[in-house]
C-alpha cells in the first residue's frame, strides 16, 4: 500500500491462503500510518476482490488476543469470532465473515 499523495510505503495487505472458497486476510500498516483509514480501505478492496474475482464465499483472519485495535477493527467490519488457537505461546483469535452476495459500501 502506498500513500497516494506522497508515494510513501504505508504497508501491505492481501491474502495468505486461498482454499475452499475462503480467503484469509492479513495486513501490516506502518505505525505512523495507523488509524488513518488505510486498513479500512485495504480490507474493503480485498474483500471485494475475493468475492468478485476469486469467487470466494468467506473471508477469514486471525490476530493475537492482545491486539485489541485489530480485534475491534475486524469485528467492526462484520467479522465474528469463530475460535481461538495457540501457536508458540501466543493465543490467536480466529474470525470469519460470509461475503457471497455482499456489496461493499465505498466511502
Amino acid at each position: 500500500m502506498v500513500d497516494r499523495s506522497t508515494g510513501e510505503l504505508v504497508g501491505t495487505a492481501g491474502f495468505r491462503d486461498l482454499a475452499g472458497g475462503v480467503a484469509e486476510f492479513g495486513i501490516i500498516v506502518r505505525r505512523k500510518w495507523q488509524r488513518q483509514g488505510f486498513c479500512a480501505e485495504a480490507f474493503e478492496c480485498n474483500v471485494d476482490f475475493a468475492r468478485t474475482s476469486l469467487d470466494c464465499h468467506r473471508v477469514a483472519a486471525a490476530t493475537s488476543d492482545q491486539n485489541s485495535a485489530m480485534l475491534n477493527f475486524l469485528t467492526s467490519r462484520g467479522m465474528e469470532v469463530v475460535g481461538r488457537h495457540e501457536d508458540k505461546g501466543v493465543t490467536w483469535v480466529d474470525l470469519a465473515r460470509d461475503i457471497k452476495g455482499l456489496a461493499i459500501a465505498r466511502q
